[in-house]
């Protein structure tokens, strides 16, 4: 499939960085509000799946999608591991969900921009990555390095706040693995030709991990005591289905690394801006901020050039 124009897939990417921050606090605000991330996050997960199932009723292209890539599975054209990138995304969500209202969508958001940073990079080293691997420029070697300092910078913060360990590593951990879901993520609408096809093998997939972690919370606990009334808060697993649906038509114009940097510019920007706007909203440590601009700068760094050459093997 022939990538997009590069502005596009800029333009695509920071929407992508944007809707990422906005589903971190809306996920968060739910489960906050049901006490509950277990539930909160399969809810919105299921959601999703259903407005895609309907929408697919009425998107032939979405449909012959799913045939096209059932055929590259019988013809062995894509093996069966590279359809699991919903299990990541699920864990993204779920994450959010646990981790957010303690830390904040700026510190979070850092955190998994770091592990992204470097996911995206190993990634472009290898063949997942249509039209890879690509070569590790100085520049985005430079600028992932930035970003990987300004994790280490916004977690120093954290451990003067008697936060758990685990709540630091948790997105760090979850965004390294993102950069592998949207490799895979890329290769998975390339034999598709569809990123339809794409949003909806995400969303089913998330549900394998989602659902029975919430069902085993609701046999032992039992059911949040109520739900909250606003429609706002159950959007997060749309917003994850749009962005899902977005970033491989940006990774295939841009390469993993090209694509993870520039969403971080809307992420961590549309993170600094929720966070400035909380109700509760508390003066924000300098470490955040400065790890805000070290990200901001890994992102001018790592963008010198448009797009790595491709290694020859």
């Amino acid at each position: 499939m022939k990538a997009i124009p590069t502005w596009a897939a800029l333009v695509l990417a920071l929407i992508v960085g944007s809707m990422m921050a906005i589903q971190s606090r809306v996920n968060g605000e739910l489960a906050n509000r049901l006490d509950d991330p277990f539930v909160g996050t399969a809810l919105v997960f299921i959601l999703a799946v259903l407005l895609i199932l309907i929408a697919l009723v009425a998107w032939r292209p979405g449909r012959e999608g799913i045939a096209r890539l059932a055929q590259a599975r019988r013809s062995h054209t894509i093996p069966w591991w590279m359809l699991g990138g919903g299990l990541v995304g699920g864990m993204y969500v779920l994450s959010q969900s646990l981790v957010v209202t303690t830390l904040g969508v700026a510190l979070f958001s850092v955190a998994s921009v770091g592990g992204q940073t470097l996911g995206g990079a190993i990634m472009d080293r290898t063949r997942i990555v249509p039209g890879g691997p690509f070569v590790l420029t100085p520049a985005r070697a430079i600028g992932a390095g930035l970003a990987i300092l300004a994790v280490v910078v916004s977690q120093s913060a954290s451990l003067n706040m008697d936060v758990p360990l685990w709540m630091l590593f948790l997105p760090i951990a979850v965004g390294l693995a993102q950069g592998w879901q949207q490799a895979v993520n890329a290769r998975v609408r390339m034999e598709a030709r569809s990123s339809f096809t794409t949003t909806l093998l995400n969303a089913t997939t998330g549900l394998l991990l989602l659902v029975p972690a919430a069902t085993i919370k609701l046999l032992t606990v039992g059911m949040p005591a109520e739900f909250p009334r606003e429609w706002w808060l159950y959007t997060g697993g749309l917003l994850g289905a749009v962005f899902i649906g977005i970033a491989p038509i940006v990774v295939h114009a841009t390469g993993a690394l090209m694509f993870t940097l520039i969403a971080i510019t809307g992420q961590l920007g549309t993170a600094l801006l929720l966070d400035l706007l909380r109700a509760d909203a508390q003066p924000l440590p300098v470490t955040t901020i400065a790890s805000v601009v070290l990200a901001f700068l890994a992102v001018v760094v790592g963008s010198l050039r448009k797009r790595p050459p491709r290694l020859h093997r």
